[in-house]
């Protein structure tokens, strides 16, 4: 089962919070999953973009987090986007903007506590094997 967030196109001021009203249930002694997906509403967004989240699940007024949570998107970009473990990244025009990435990956990564997506953490892969 998934569930959909969509962000608006302009994004609101931080921090920003969407709530949704969903049911899923998982049998006694049964392990199932669910799935969220978070993203732009419409997948117009050309730039790559990353986002920082905690996820509340509230049952019968008990909340648990999860989170803080990171995930990444190449956008629209046919030259920096993600491709099986491993990510494509081709005709840099700036190299100290993957310096900058690189960075800010880092930054992310060091956020105490945070569960980081498989594609951030291909993404600083990819940039520390390319020298950044």
């Amino acid at each position: 089962m998934n569930y959909d967030f969509p962000l608006p196109a302009d994004l609101p001021k931080m921090p920003y919070e969407q709530t949704k009203d969903i049911s899923f249930t998982v049998e006694d002694n049964k392990i199932d999953r669910l799935t969220l997906t978070v993203g732009p509403k419409n997948h117009g967004w050309t730039n790559p973009w990353y986002g920082v989240a905690d996820i509340v699940f509230e049952h019968d007024g008990t909340k648990t987090t999860v989170g803080p949570i990171v995930v990444v998107d190449a956008g629209g970009d046919a030259d920096f986007y993600p491709e099986d473990d491993t990510w494509v990244i081709n005709n840099i025009s700036r190299p100290a903007c993957l310096d900058e990435n690189a960075a800010l990956v880092n930054r992310l990564m060091a956020i105490p506590g945070v569960t980081v997506s498989k594609e951030v953490k291909s993404l600083r892969e990819k940039l520390t094997s390319m020298g950044h």
